[in-house]
């Protein structure tokens, strides 16, 4: 018996990069963290040099994102202007 509820979703290193790019701008440090030491690990080993260089940009966003929020709070960092953030306050009525 499978869960149906639970989906896998296959990404090339374009759309992992195309995503952690649009977190970083809208401020998810925890989201971007939590990417970044899970399914897209294998960033930190891509044949692209350029890759591996975002991956480990990354990483130090994430990791600083995370003392400020530390010390000033969960989501202290969220552009509440983001795209998503908007749509998501937009669905909620």
């Amino acid at each position: 018996m499978t869960d149906s509820s639970r989906k896998i979703y296959i990404t090339n290193e374009a759309e992992k990069l195309e995503v952690l790019a649009s977190l970083e701008l809208s401020g998810s440090v925890r989201t971007l963290d939590r990417l970044l030491r899970t399914s897209y690990a294998d960033l930190a080993t891509s044949a692209s040099e350029e890759v591996r260089a975002k991956y480990a940009r990354w990483l130090e966003v994430a990791r600083k994102g995370l003392a400020i929020e530390a010390e000033w709070g969960e989501g202290a960092l969220l552009d509440l202007n983001d795209p998503i953030f908007v749509d998501m306050r937009g669905e909620a009525r």
